[in-house]
């Protein structure tokens, strides 16, 4: 009787199956750390185009009574943005795939201050850049909700409840003229 030896040669579907399992879910590591990264990025870029608009408004209210007519256009007007944000002459975009607008607000009395809005954030980039006004604005909310008051230094914990799940947050940074 003759006995055969029989080697297996290549991967057995299991061997292969495992395999793909592995790399799967390194790509999806990969693709997610770099969704990650990219929304990080938004928000730092976001915050200090943000950081620029306030600048200019602060010098330009120096010497004006109140906010009143102060809007988009005039920041537009002020080239405190680049021209790569404006849309349609009147309106800025912002990396979130929304709009900033501003506007007068109101701190003691009428129009003595201004709101910078985002809009278009999702939830984690509602948190993320919430948090980056700190010090630097009066009040700070997140779809309404005042997550940073006059009194205090940073951004409480509300806003985690304030930013929900899906597209529709935005985040307003107000702050008195200058």
């Amino acid at each position: 009787m003759k006995y055969f030896n029989k080697k297996q040669t290549g991967y057995t579907l299991i061997e292969i199956m495992i395999a793909m399992v592995i790399i799967s879910i390194i790509v999806g590591g990969l693709i997610m750390g770099f969704k990650m990264l990219k929304s990080g990025a938004n928000v730092d870029r976001e915050a200090k185009k943000v950081s620029l608009i306030q600048a200019s408004l602060v010098k330009y209210t120096t010497n004006n009574v109140d906010t009143q007519g102060i809007d988009t256009t005039t920041v537009i007007n002020l080239k405190s943005v680049p021209d790569e944000t404006i849309l349609g002459g009147n309106k800025i975009t912002n990396r979130f795939g929304g709009e900033t607008t501003i506007a007068p607000d109101t701190l003691t009395n009428a129009n003595d201050a201004i709101n910078i809005t985002n809009n278009g954030m999702n939830k984690e980039q509602c948190i993320e850049y919430g948090k980056t006004g700190g010090a630097s604005y009066e009040v700070i909310k997140a779809n309404g909700t005042t997550v940073k008051a006059r009194t205090e230094t940073k951004v409480n914990e509300t806003i985690n409840a304030a930013c929900i799940v899906g597209t529709t947050n935005s985040v307003s940074f107000i702050f008195g003229k200058g």
